[in-house]
């Protein structure tokens, strides 16, 4: 299974891509950037609580810059499910790009359908962080983004990685 939600610009890496969600089968929850060559955010431990994957955000070989959420985030899975779900927050400012899981328990009162806005300085530490030191000016990279979601079960990705095993031969 490949549940993954992300945004990106007409013509990806140009312009961007945010992979804000991205799970396949049981790993763990991973978030990335694809740009053009030349971003390459500095990473300060302190500024998310998830961990770097790969630092290189040039989308040449597909992998993009990762992070990784916490083990135990309950960010997809059987967890994510018994835990009754989640909410996914990004947000593309001039000082990076912030990715923020807040479990179901977890999720502020103030944030509901009627919401238009949200303060993100109120939702904590972000699960991922690529600051714009190394990767900006954002608007460089990142240009205006269409939404797309992905529940796949079995198939390729774009990058040929086969997300099912194939039928045994006989």
């Amino acid at each position: 299974m490949w549940g993954a939600y992300w945004t990106h610009a007409a013509s990806t890496p140009v312009g961007g891509e945010i992979d804000v969600y991205e799970a396949i089968n049981l790993g763990r929850t991973q978030s990335a950037l694809h740009t053009i060559e030349g971003c390459v955010p500095v990473h300060d431990p302190s500024t998310m609580t998830g961990t770097v994957g790969t630092a290189s955000c040039n989308s040449t070989d597909n992998a993009g810059c990762t992070a990784f959420g916490p083990a135990d985030d309950k960010s997809s899975g059987a967890a994510f499910a018994e835990n009754g779900g989640g909410v996914f927050i990004h947000e593309v400012a001039d000082s990076g790009i912030s990715i923020w899981f807040l479990p179901r328990p977890s999720v502020p009162s103030s944030l509901n359908a009627e919401t238009m806005t949200i303060d993100t300085s109120t939702l904590g530490t972000p699960t991922a962080f690529w600051s714009s030191n190394g990767c900006g000016p954002i608007p460089d990279y990142f240009f205006q983004q269409q939404a797309t979601i992905n529940i796949a079960l079995c198939g390729v990705r774009p990058s040929r990685l086969l997300l099912c095993p194939p039928p045994p031969r006989s």
